[in-house]
Formats: structure tokens, C-alpha cells, sequence
């Protein structure tokens, strides 16, 4: 029995340390991709350098991200399990830490190169995300830090083409689309999250643990839907996907009056 609970911990050890190493990984992907599509709504022309050191740029953040559940003295835990490994060096994540922030120099000198082209500052939405990136890992994270720059830069980055996309994908459906037809989307996956995020594992976790133990179905619903969420974003963000493709079939100008006749419908 005792064999079989430390089996399961192990395993579940695993898998949640593979959602931190893939979550600062889909992190860093979501905002070069995000940059490439805002600088194309904007007009802004990017040459094969320039696309270069906007992708390859951020893979320093993602290691350092990994670094923090990989090296010594992290001490994580979740749900009463704990999370990463001591396998890296005590150096590492210092080094990891200076090239990261020294990766920045070519990107800001992309941003540098925009503007010297176009003789004006490149668009907000495209600088943003980037900005967050490297103030959220490689400078030291605090909780303030992220409350006050995270989230904020992150929404931006939904803002910018999020909108945009449920725009583009309604226009291609049958039927009016008004408030009530979002108010029920929002309304549903609210709901939705809810239940599997929080309500269900908690449930079952207090009818079989009774408050003692790690919470199995608490930590097994988080790898779930981390795993699930990367997976999707993967497979309807692609470049050549219906979504993007629906997203540029018309100009930027035009989605905003777009939006506001859908939601008056």
C-alpha cells in the first residue's frame, strides 16, 4: 500500500513539475505570437533577421522559468505535493538569469529598427508583450510585480487579438450574434472553469482524503487542464489554422465596427 501512494506521488511529482516547464514554454510562444500578428494588423514589416530574434530571443526566458523548478532551493509545492528536482548546478539559475536580461539588447534592437523604418514608435500591442515577458521573469518576480505588470500585459495581449478572432470566427456563422449569444459563452466557460478548476476536485478530495494527505484530484484536475490549455492554444493558433486565417481576412480598421454591430444586434 505504502509502495503504491509513493508510486502515485512520484508520478503526479512529474507531471506537475512538466506543467511549470510548459507553462513559462507556452508563455514565451504566446507572445511571440502575439507580437507577429499586432506588428501585422499595424502594418509594420519584419525582415527574416528581425523574425529571428523576436521567436529565439525569449528561449533564454523559457530556461530560466525552468531553471526555478530545476534547481536547487526551489521548495515548491502544490496540493501537498512537491514540485521540480535539484538537477541543475547552484550557478545556474544566476547565469541563466544574466543571459536572459542580455538577451533583451536584439530585441530592443528590433523594436530600435521599427522605429528608425516607420520614424515612430512601434505599436503598443507589439512592444507589450515582450516588455511583460522580461519584467516577469527576468527581473526578480515578486508577488507586486505580478499583479501589477502580468496580468495588465497579459490581457493586452487577448485584448489585441482575442476580440478580433471571436469577431472573425462569428462573422463566418449563420445567425445574428448580439450580446446575449457572448453573455452565454462567457457566461458557460465561467461557469465551466468553475467546476473543473475548483468545485469538483475539492469535492472529491474532501469525500475520500477528509482534509488529510495531498489532494490527488485537486493536483490531477491542475495537470489536466494546463496540459489541455497548451494543447488547444497549440492546435487553434496555428499560422496556417481556420482561426488566423479568419482573423485576416479583413483589415484591422475595420474589426472594431465590426464588434460594435455585433454586440447592438
Amino acid at each position: 500500500m505504502a509502495a503504491g501512494k509513493d508510486s502515485v506521488g512520484s508520478v503526479t511529482r512529474v507531471l506537475i513539475t512538466s506543467v511549470y516547464l510548459l507553462t513559462t514554454w507556452h508563455y514565451v510562444k504566446q507572445v511571440y505570437g502575439v507580437g507577429r500578428i499586432t506588428a501585422a494588423y499595424a502594418g509594420v514589416k519584419l525582415g527574416e533577421r528581425d523574425v529571428k530574434v523576436l521567436r529565439y530571443g525569449l528561449y533564454p526566458l523559457w530556461f530560466l522559468g525552468a531553471a526555478q523548478v530545476l534547481a536547487p532551493g526551489g521548495n515548491y509545492r502544490l496540493a501537498g505535493f512537491e514540485v521540480g528536482y535539484s538537477v541543475l548546478p547552484t550557478w545556474a539559475y544566476p547565469t541563466l538569469r544574466t543571459l536572459a536580461l542580455v538577451s533583451a539588447l536584439p530585441i530592443l534592437g528590433v523594436f530600435v529598427g521599427v522605429a528608425r523604418r516607420t520614424r515612430k514608435l512601434p505599436p503598443s500591442a507589439f512592444v507589450a508583450p515582450y516588455v511583460a515577458s522580461f519584467l516577469w521573469l527576468g527581473v526578480p518576480t515578486n508577488v507586486l510585480l505580478t499583479v501589477l505588470l502580468l496580468a495588465p500585459f497579459h490581457a493586452l495581449q487577448y485584448l489585441a487579438v482575442g476580440h478580433r478572432a471571436e469577431v472573425a470566427v462569428a462573422a463566418d456563422r449563420p445567425g445574428e450574434h448580439g450580446l446575449m449569444w457572448w453573455l452565454n459563452i462567457f457566461v458557460g466557460a465561467a461557469c465551466g472553469g468553475l467546476l473543473l478548476s475548483r468545485w469538483a476536485p475539492q469535492l472529491i478530495d474532501a469525500h475520500i482524503q477528509h482534509g488529510r494527505g495531498p489532494l490527488l484530484f485537486s493536483a490531477a484536475f491542475f495537470v489536466f487542464l494546463n496540459l489541455h490549455h497548451y494543447l488547444i492554444d497549440a492546435a487553434i493558433w496555428r499560422s496556417n489554422g481556420d482561426l488566423v486565417k479568419a482573423m485576416g481576412r479583413k483589415p484591422a480598421a475595420s474589426a472594431m465596427p465590426a464588434a460594435t454591430e455585433l454586440v447592438a444586434s
